[in-house]
């Protein structure tokens, strides 16, 4: 069994940004890698912070890499700032009679079943005029409760606000996802519905 040793002569130190610090600033860099100039230039990380404020998917490579910084997810898409510009209110009675497409992603028991519309503009040229979505979600009644029970579900309060839905049992009811489905379609003009293969033969 190996037992701890003590040495007072090493000394640990792990240089890294806090979460508010700036990580685009050169003084950031600095007081993040004392050895800068020796084994990289901030010339490099110029070109690194670039590539990453021009490439989101970079961000947190960069963060993690130069500034040992703790991060939730290695890739990301799109950044956050600019997924929350997206938000406006959508009002889906004026979207009846619309053309919409559809997707659809099956689950069973612990995941989330959603089925998204998306609207088209339905003039191009008109910059007001923007695509339009409307979500559904829904997860096994049975499962829900035991998830609140635990206190460790999120979901009670998307039920709560009816951004959610239970359906009957402990698993999904895909009858009455089916049923909801067909109803969204006597409502919108729905063309086409796109769908995971995962548990499409049901």
């Amino acid at each position: 069994m190996c037992r701890p040793r003590t040495d007072s002569t090493f000394y640990p130190v792990i240089y890294g940004a806090k979460p508010e610090d700036d990580w685009t600033s050169e003084e950031v860099w600095k007081a993040c890698n004392p050895s800068l100039g020796i084994t990289c230039t901030i010339e490099d990380l110029r070109i690194f912070c670039e590539n990453a404020k021009s490439e989101v998917t970079e961000e947190n490579i960069f963060k993690q890499l130069n500034l040992n910084m703790w991060v939730n997810n290695a890739v990301r898409w799109m950044k956050s700032i600019d997924w929350q510009n997206c938000a406006f209110p959508v009002n889906p009675e004026r979207l009846k009679n619309r053309v919409c497409y559809g997707g659809l992603d099956l689950s069973s028991t612990d995941d989330i079943t959603a089925f998204v519309l998306v609207f088209p503009p339905e003039n191009m040229d008109d910059e007001d005029d923007k695509f339009q979505v409307l979500p559904y979600f829904w997860i096994p009644e049975e499962q829900h409760k035991a998830r609140v029970k635990r206190k460790n579900s999120v979901y009670a309060e998307f039920v709560k606000l009816g951004l959610m839905q239970t359906t009957s049992g402990n698993a999904v009811n895909y009858s009455y996802i089916e049923k909801t489905i067909i109803e969204l379609n006597s409502k919108y003009k729905i063309k086409e519905v796109a769908f995971d293969r995962w548990g499409a033969n049901i």
